[in-house]
């Protein structure tokens, strides 16, 4: 049985992979698919995710994964602001301990950085010292969902993506 938001009563999408994985991550809400099974990425933005890490010699099986949201974004500004601090709560949980953490989506530049997406893209986040308490490096991409909208961010996600790989790798996390 799938555990329920304790202020909405939705189910949630609960995060995946190993849980002492030292990589974490994270996008902004779940989709329909995601809802559907209650994991993260198992839907088609999921495979874009998957493949692009495929292709740069990534395992995406030996990251821990998840979302702000564990389940979908409420409409209705209010429940947001009620709900935004539990989800954000638990994100913060799975942050704790990691070597190396991605941030998949506009939301959540937002959210941490205060600042459009494209600003920081694919580069070491300095600006929030309090970043560092939950990971040697975090970066920004875009949602790898927007892959999906006819040539939307391709290029951007890529790049993001492949920065954020190379100092994985060059760091030796994984």
């Amino acid at each position: 049985m799938r555990e329920e938001c304790p202020h909405c009563g939705h189910k949630l999408v609960s995060p995946s992979g190993p849980m002492q994985s030292p990589v974490l991550l994270i996008g902004e809400f779940p989709g329909v698919e995601e809802i559907r099974y209650g994991l993260p990425f198992v839907g088609k933005a999921g495979e874009v995710l998957k493949t692009e890490m495929a292709e740069l010699g990534f395992d995406y099986n030996s990251c821990r994964v998840t979302n702000l949201w564990l389940h979908m974004k409420p409409k209705d500004k209010e429940i947001v602001k009620r709900e935004l601090e539990w989800h954000a709560e638990r994100m913060f949980a799975e942050m704790k301990g990691r070597k190396a953490i991605l941030l998949m989506g506009s939301e959540l530049s937002a959210f941490f950085l205060h600042a459009p997406l494209m600003e920081n893209l694919g580069i070491i986040i300095t600006k929030r010292p309090q970043l560092s308490k939950y990971a040697a490096f975090v970066m920004v991409a875009p949602n790898p969902a927007l892959l999906l909208q006819r040539g939307a961010v391709v290029g951007e996600f890529r790049f993001a993506l492949e920065s954020f790989v190379r100092e994985v790798k060059r760091r030796k996390i994984l």
